[in-house]
């Protein structure tokens, strides 16, 4: 994009920069907390009460990533990266060395935890590199290069132990191995869900596109349950999920799906018989034959789901592989409870599905008539207009809607610890029973930070996968051919 007048985004991030280094009248953000133990409330500091060279040099900064933000610089967009990405590097370089000095001869229960300026700054700074980007030009590689070297310089930082004194990492240390186990039943959670998902609403929103009917049917359903409030969803599976899981065997559900095949089979037999669609109840036999696995299909999916989650979990070094139990033994043992993933999974999975079933269908519908009759016009069978055509077309908005997806399950599979499925919310609520702050931030922080990776890799495979005659051309410089 041209640069403008002015850079609105920008300029807000320098702003937020300022505001968080100020420490006047009512507004004391702070900057550091040091606390001699996890129970006292502590002194804060400000920010030049901290480290004020640190703080001048950021303030200098924000105020240069305002003064560019307003000129209409040809070539902002990287003089603003390169300023907000000092700025995130000196910040946590003053965080980690102010902490350091603190610590030095303070008791080992003693805590620095950060304060509003410091979250203020790392907003300040996404906010500036989100207007360096916005102001790039719009080839993909340039745009994606321009965070990099505030990324990596953080990245060095903290691999580094530079801010080892911080309550945070000092929280992360102390957790052990229970950080990692529940980070990977987090991604495992959210990953097999939006598999799920996927694998659902896809061809879930083909089938509206094609069908009218099935649209009405699909579409409000999709809807309806993201009105359900998701600890209402999980208490409403608990005891279903638990009889089923105690009451029915392996065996017996294999035999439950192998039957639930049995009206498929029939349907395409009779799909091959001429005389059958002609029938009166034609309609109404293929309308019974689709119902009919529903529930068999419903607990496969259910069972498989639970599998491939704990064999996800174990494979990020959440757990142990689990084993396939005897034929015998109740479902309970494949993990099927109303206690733990499968109530979890099948919430999150129904919550994932509007955003993909949405833009599917969306996208498909929104094909230009022109690119359908054309391919109709070359002999195309429906399933290579659909393949060749349709679904290339509609593939930005398809994985735009997996992208939201994405971004929505990490953040609700936060809860999914109140009924016994691990993950990241588990430091949360220890955090609020033991009045610890930091242990808030170890589950929270890596929620967002895991969002955000989420939503910069579908964009960008979003991006990649866009057939190049659809994407949005760059506009042209004044003055070039065709301006």
């Amino acid at each position: 994009m041209r640069p403008g007048p002015r850079n609105l985004v920008a300029l807000a991030g320098g702003a937020v920069g300022v505001l968080a280094l100020l420490d006047a009248g009512p507004w004391r953000p702070g900057w550091l907390l040091f606390k001699q133990n996890r129970l006292v409330e502590g002194d804060a500091l400000p920010a030049f009460g901290a480290d004020p060279g640190a703080a001048g040099l950021l303030l200098a900064l924000w105020l240069a990533v305002a003064l560019v933000a307003l000129l209409p610089w040809r070539g902002r967009a990287w003089l603003l990266a390169a300023l907000a990405s000092t700025a995130l590097v000196v910040a946590l370089a003053s965080v980690g060395g102010a902490a350091r000095e603190l610590m030095d001869g303070a008791p080992p229960s003693a805590r620095v935890s950060l304060l509003g300026g410091v979250w203020l700054t790392l907003l300040a700074c996404y906010v500036a590199l989100f207007g360096a980007v916005d102001d790039a030009p719009r080839r993909a590689a340039t745009r994606l290069l321009l965070p990099v070297p505030g990324l990596l310089g953080a990245v060095w930082l903290v691999a580094g132990g530079a801010l080892g004194e911080l309550g945070l990492a000092r929280e992360l240390a102390g957790q052990g191995g229970d950080f990692r186990a529940e980070l990977a039943r987090h991604l495992a959670l959210a990953g097999t869900s939006l598999l799920m998902a996927c694998l659902i609403g896809v061809p879930a929103a083909i089938a509206a596109a094609r069908r009218p009917g099935v649209a009405r049917f699909v579409l409000p359903s999709a809807g309806f349950v993201q009105t359900l409030p998701s600890l209402a969803l999980f208490g409403l599976l608990v005891a279903p999920l638990a009889q089923l899981g105690q009451r029915l065997t392996v065996a017996g559900a294999a035999r439950l799906a192998l039957l639930g095949l049995l009206p498929l089979l029939l349907l395409l037999a009779l799909r091959r018989w001429p005389r059958a669609a002609t029938a009166p109840a034609w309609g109404w036999l293929r309308g019974l034959l689709l119902l009919v696995p529903v529930a068999p299909g419903a607990l496969l999916a259910v069972i498989a789901a639970v599998v491939v989650n704990g064999l996800l979990a174990a494979l990020l070094g959440g757990g142990a592989v689990p084993r396939w139990p005897a034929g015998d033994a109740p479902l309970a043992t494949l993990g099927m409870r109303g206690i733990g993933s499968a109530p979890a999974l099948i919430a999150l999975t129904l919550y994932a599905l509007l955003p993909i079933v949405r833009n599917t269908y969306t996208g498909l519908t929104g094909v230009p008539r022109a690119a359908t009759e054309a391919g109709l016009g070359m002999g195309m069978s429906p399933r290579q207009l659909l393949l060749r055509v349709q679904l290339p077309l509609a593939l930005p908005l398809v994985v735009d809607g997996v992208r939201a997806a994405a971004v929505l399950t990490v953040g609700t599979t936060t809860v999914a610890y109140l009924i016994g499925a691990g993950g990241l919310g588990v430091f949360i609520q220890r955090g609020i029973d033991q009045v610890v702050p930091d242990l808030v931030l170890l589950g929270a922080v890596p929620i967002i930070l895991l969002a955000l990776l989420a939503d910069l890799l579908l964009r960008g495979l979003g991006r990649a996968l866009t057939p190049h005659g659809v994407r949005e051309p760059a506009p042209r410089e004044p003055g070039s051919v065709g301006a």
